[in-house]
């Protein structure tokens, strides 16, 4: 509300995050009832240049990580336990 103002400032997003140098982040464009759907402009995941974002001070970020990595990583930080096996590990 302070940092957009117009006509079409109900369009404005909740959150903007702008990438450092060399970092391209993707994402898609939908409406606020369609969470899940498939967008006109739609991210894509590459093992070279996905996004992770992780607000937790125990976890430390390393030239290893891997796309791999993110399935593991979010089923530790909800508690699931599986016996599914991945390639990737916990980053937690």
């Amino acid at each position: 509300e302070e940092g957009f103002h117009g006509a079409q400032d109900h369009l404005a997003p909740d959150l903007v995050i702008i990438p450092n140098h060399g970092f391209d982040l993707k994402s898609g464009f939908k409406g606020h009832d369609d969470v899940f759907g498939v967008g006109p402009r739609n991210g894509m995941h590459s093992f070279d240049n996905a996004t992770l974002l992780i607000d937790d001070p125990e976890v430390s970020v390393s030239d290893d990580i891997d796309l791999y990595n993110i399935t593991p990583t979010i089923l530790d930080l909800m508690e699931i336990d599986t016996d599914a096996t991945f390639e990737g590990r916990s980053l937690i």
